[in-house]
């Protein structure tokens, strides 16, 4: 599953609270119109309650007990933090026009469903509220957020959003850098919603260069990005300025749901460019374990061939705990394709249930209408002209008149969005589209079934509480392991924690450090971490971070530098961590530290030498262990200080290296799929590694896959060619032929 569907919103205070936080009760329902709540503003209110927030996020198809328990279950549990009471606040954000249901209470704790729909799509509409931002409201975000507009065009603003607060947001943080001019021309020649979030992204995206518009098209299909999905990476380079990322814990950004639906108007046709984009961010998808979300990307994007493969590879984890995903993503596959893949043609007819008769055929119709309206919000227009031609047809046989004016209307819409070319008007044109198909999806949803939406209680090991516990596989006795393979968790012991891998993580006996009086003191105490354990005299502090300044000036900033950072640590713990002696400093040796990075670095070691040793079991643990450390380069927070590049540069290239290494034990003893899984991770990094796209392809020549060996050789060729300048090494040519014609490597 996706790390970011579990990820919170950052929390913000820009806006007047929305909704009393204090009368919320277990079970609490909030139901709004899309682009009225801010959902940072709601993270902010429910963390001043003194409970942790957790934040799910499933789609129509997980809204099952098991699904929400794995959700809940994958949920990083993190050590208790000061000031909390040991209780959660748990958000179910369901997708905009799902419907709500009845929640079951968690064990300590209470949850919170989030409900939204787009105007005039709800069955009970009476019950959903607009929360409307008045101008006011609008004017105190703008001056906190540093926005240039002027007071006639925030007026503007206001007016054409129709109040919507979270919509205005995203507009104001376009008008306060380079893209101030493009946003107020947009509001000026808006009229409405749909043609303010036209005429902005239309004007944000007019000179966009290819890569970014391709890394955005991918973005729009998945819904989220992150900057270590390094296909995705040029859409989110300039977040914090864009109206259509909303960002989350973890470095996630998450894209608004009207905001998004416009980037689907983006050029949609495969390239030899965005094919490669495509195809490496299904493996880095994979390498985060989101073999349902690279599926579904692939459909979203027509690229049956690929979903068919990744389903193939990972049908073994997938099939047990989404059997009903399974049989959604088959009914999709076009028949070319199932027919080109016989082992899923035959799982389809095996999942498939029973054939519709006589007084189903109504039912089937409004399911078809579904599906139809289902597949234009996500801009697949052949598809939702498909559907919707079929539900016409049994609307016709069973005299469902409702049914068969829908599908008409259904074919109409997707015609006239396929013929705009025009950016500007083929979004604004989308954008009614999608509200006009969500409202014939609410008719639809009145004539089918529905389910009920429950929050399990946590469960640690993600089991569903629904029905009798289906029959288990006998497990193999656990090995035991080799001595030097320790558990990478730190120990309770720990004095101090730290996670330099990724984002900056720091706990002091047992206690997560969150208040930073500066970022001066949170930097040093990072370059005495990677320092430690040697000391470092105040001559090397003051060369890293104040290089050219006056000694005089460049003590006294060290010193309050030092002096804001033990502050902020006695905050938590009066053990004295940053330690003075003989004119160096270090890290209290008496302190008991667990640093992510040493850990790292000693399990590598051990792998590499229980490798050596012949103890391969051991040494893939070992070195399985060490990938699980690596969240992130050196820290990512601190990405312009150069104190730490080499170092940071150093371990990059070791976890290039390890990865390497525990591909090849992959491959040695047999285990082909994961070699291709940590194959791809490492081609993420440095897609011109040769060895490891000739490890691919041997591995899936094992798995009885030539086809795949001979695709990953363009991948390769390609990439050498778009990176280097350079041709495929002959070692990897001579593989390529001797595969073509079908002789033993």
């Amino acid at each position: 599953m996706l790390a970011a569907k579990v990820a919170a919103p950052l929390p913000e205070g820009h806006w007047p609270r929305q909704t009393d936080v204090g009368t919320m009760h277990s079970g609490h329902t909030i139901r709004t119109y899309e682009g009225y709540l801010i959902e940072s503003r709601l993270a902010a209110d429910l963390e001043s309650r003194g409970q942790r927030v957790i934040w799910l996020r499933p789609e129509e198809h997980e809204l099952k007990q098991a699904s929400l328990a794995r959700m809940l279950a994958s949920v990083d549990h993190h050590p208790p933090i000061s000031g909390l009471s040991g209780k959660s606040t748990v958000v179910v954000q369901l997708a905009v026009g799902a419907k709500p249901g009845p929640t079951s209470g968690l064990a300590a704790g209470c949850e919170i469903v989030l409900a939204s729909i787009l105007d005039g799509t709800g069955p009970d509409e009476g019950a959903f509220a607009r929360l409307p931002a008045d101008r006011s409201a609008a004017g105190a975000a703008a001056e906190q957020l540093g926005s240039s507009l002027p007071a006639k065009a925030l007026d503007r603003l206001v007016a054409v959003a129709s109040g919507r607060a979270a919509l205005i947001d995203s507009v104001l943080r376009v008008s306060r850098g380079p893209s101030a001019r493009s946003a107020m021309l947009a509001i000026e020649r808006a009229h409405d919603v749909q043609s303010l979030i036209a005429a902005t992204t239309a004007g944000l995206l007019e000179n966009a260069d290819p890569v970014r518009l391709d890394a955005l098209a991918l973005a729009a299909r998945l819904g989220y990005a992150h900057d270590r999905l390094s296909a995705l990476r040029a859409a989110v380079d300039a977040a914090e300025r864009e109206p259509w990322w909303q960002p989350l814990a973890g470095g996630w950004q998450r894209l608004h749901y009207l905001w998004g639906k416009a980037l689907l108007f983006l050029p949609a046709a495969m390239t030899a460019s965005r094919r490669d984009r495509l195809i490496r961010l299904v493996g880095e998808l994979e390498a985060e374990g989101a073999h349902a979300e690279a599926i579904e990307l692939c459909a979203r994007t027509g690229a049956w061939d690929t979903a068919a493969e990744v389903l193939i590879d990972c049908l073994d984890i997938v099939l047990g705990e989404r059997t009903d995903a399974v049989r959604r993503w088959l009914d999709r596959f076009p028949p070319t394709i199932l027919a080109r893949h016989p082992a899923l043609s035959r799982l389809r007819t095996e999942l498939a249930l029973e054939p519709p008769r006589g007084s189903q055929l109504p039912q089937e119709a409004w399911v078809a209408l579904h599906e139809s309206c289902v597949a234009l919000t996500e801009m697949r227009l052949d598809t939702a002209r498909t559907h919707a031609r079929r539900a016409g047809q049994l609307g016709r046989q069973t005299g469902e008149a409702a049914v068969h004016g829908y599908a008409k209307q259904l074919v109409r819409l997707t015609h006239e969005v396929g013929r705009i070319k025009a950016p500007h008007k083929g979004m604004d044109q989308f954008l009614r589209a999608v509200e006009f198909a969500a409202r014939l999806d609410s008719a639809a949803y009145r004539n089918m079934p529905t389910g009920s939406i429950q929050v399990p209680a946590r469960a640690s090991n993600g089991d569903s509480r629904e029905g009798p516990p289906a029959p288990r596989r006998a497990e193999p006795a656990r090995p035991v392991r080799h001595p030097a393979v320790a558990d990478v968790r730190p120990s309770d012991a720990s004095d101090l924690v730290a996670y330099l891998f990724g984002d900056f993580r720091l706990i002091l006996d047992d206690q997560k450090v969150t208040s930073w009086s500066g970022v001066l003191g949170k930097s040093l105490l990072k370059y005495l971490m990677i320092q430690r354990p040697k000391p470092v005299t105040r001559g090397k502090l003051l060369a890293a971070f104040w290089p050219g300044v006056p000694l005089a000036s460049a003590k006294n900033r060290l010193h309050v530098a030092l002096h804001g950072l033990r502050t902020d640590l006695r905050q938590v713990s009066s053990k004295p961590v940053v330690v003075h002696n003989r004119d160096a400093y270090t890290i209290n040796p008496e302190l008991t530290v667990w640093l992510d990075v040493e850990e790292f670095t000693r399990l590598m070691a051990a792998g590499t030498m229980l490798a050596r040793t012949g103890g391969r079991d051991d040494a893939i643990r070992a070195l399985q262990a060490a990938c699980s450390l690596y969240q992130g380069d050196l820290i990512e927070d601190t990405p312009f200080a150069e104190w730490f590049v080499p170092e940071r540069d150093r371990l990059a290239t070791t976890y290039l290296d390890l990865l390497a290494q525990l591909a090849r034990l992959h491959f040695d003893d047999g285990r082909y799929p994961a070699c291709v899984d940590t194959c791809r991770r490492l081609l993420a990094r440095d897609p011109c590694w040769e060895q490891a796209h000739r490890l691919v392809m041997r591995s899936y020549l094992r798995l009885d896959k030539p086809h795949r060996a001979l695709a990953q050789f363009e991948l390769c060729k390609r990439q050498l060619q778009a990176n280097l300048g350079m041709t495929p090494d002959p070692k990897t040519i001579s593989l390529y032929e001797s595969i073509r014609a079908h002789r033993v490597v």
